[in-house]
């Protein structure tokens, strides 16, 4: 995890430039002095965070000769992930799926034990939070990436510390190896919420078969949507990672086309995993509706049965319950205890009868 100054969620930009023997990296105050700063050789990568913020994206739209519609693209929010090709750059749209708590700012460190480790439990508590779905965009030009977010969390972390550091390749490659990085990155994310989610399958089907609750039918009504979500922001992510591998798209280099390659299968599975997930949810809820039936039908069963003992009973306590004078059976000595014998005997034998017949 990246840890940087203390960071609130305003707006700022941090510039990022680097060569294979060199690294610098800045916090930009006067946009005016963008189009200076990125004159600078290296590799250079500019993240904008705040695209609430009009005024400043169009200061650096006019900074960087941005395209109109582009300015207005970033700073509509909820943009479907879409990929268009400008005179001088590309663009491209994205959603960023997370689900923590509450968005972790920057300087947050993650979780740990007394002996520095990780906690588990506090790792998978952050983890089982809601689902949050942020516009992420990026603009690609020669040796510069521009990339714009929504929150100030830090997903790239990890990412910035390995050009920290110099380890791998980044730093021998140029800003479209960055751009292909970032892209993986956002869909590994994919990756851990949909393992999130199937941990929550797991955990309901077995709610539901121990039992359904009065809340399944909620839980199960709000994977769904989550999932819904999840659907809208990779469908048409796997349409626009085959559009960067056209061959006549030459802001990607021949050796990053490959990566773009395996960036788009992941694609492809975690739209797999998603339909996956979506049918297993369709499967629950025919679970849950059947088992419901189950009960319903059981509980209806045995309040028929009962009914149906008690209607010859009901018959022979109306019919000596009509006070007439002159029933014989009224003046018998043993004839309030032979009736007793004959309903007690008509509901023992329809019950023994039931049992046979596997009713009861």
């Amino acid at each position: 995890m990246y840890t940087g100054p203390e960071r609130t969620y305003g707006a700022h930009l941090q510039l990022i430039r680097y060569q294979e023997d060199a690294y610098n990296e800045q916090q930009v105050d006067d946009v005016t002095q963008l189009a200076k700063l990125l004159a600078e050789p290296g590799v250079r990568w500019l993240n904008v965070v705040g695209v609430h913020d009009t005024k400043l994206l169009e200061d650096i739209g006019r900074a960087l000769e941005l395209h109109p519609l582009t300015v207005e693209d970033l700073a509509s929010l909820g943009q479907r992930p879409k990929v268009e090709e400008y005179d001088s750059y590309l663009f491209m749209v994205m959603r960023m799926l997370t689900r923590h708590g509450q968005p972790l700012p920057t300087d947050t460190p993650a979780p740990a034990t007394t002996d520095g480790t990780p906690a588990a439990a506090a790792v998978s508590a952050l983890a089982a939070g809601p689902l949050h779905s942020e516009q992420f965009s990026l603009v690609l030009q020669d040796n510069l990436l521009i990339t714009f977010q929504e929150l100030e969390t830090d997903p790239f972390g990890p990412l910035r510390e390995r050009l920290r550091t110099g380890r791998g390749r980044l730093r021998k490659m140029g800003a479209d190896y960055l751009a292909y990085t970032l892209i993986d990155l956002v869909i590994d994310q994919y990756f851990e919420v949909l393992e999130a989610y199937g941990d929550d399958l797991e955990s309901l089907e077995e709610e539901i078969l121990r039992g359904p609750q009065r809340d399944s039918l909620q839980r199960v009504t709000d994977l769904r949507r989550d999932l819904l979500v999840v659907r809208r922001a990779v469908w048409p992510l796997r349409d626009v990672m085959g559009s960067l591998q056209r061959k006549d798209l030459e802001y990607f280099s021949p050796d990053v086309s490959n990566y773009l390659r395996d960036a788009h299968d992941h694609a492809v599975q975690v739209m797999d995993a998603v339909e996956t997930q979506r049918e297993q949810l369709t499967s629950l809820h025919d679970i849950y509706l059947t088992l419901l039936s189950v009960r319903m039908n059981d509980v209806m069963k045995v309040l028929t049965v009962i009914s149906t003992i008690f209607i010859p009973l009901t018959f022979l306590a109306g019919i000596y319950g009509m006070n007439f004078e002159n029933m014989p059976e009224y003046h018998w000595r043993w004839a309030y205890p032979l009736l007793w014998v004959i309903m007690l005997s008509l509901a023992g034998g329809m019950i023994v009868s039931f049992r046979r017949r596997g009713w009861l």
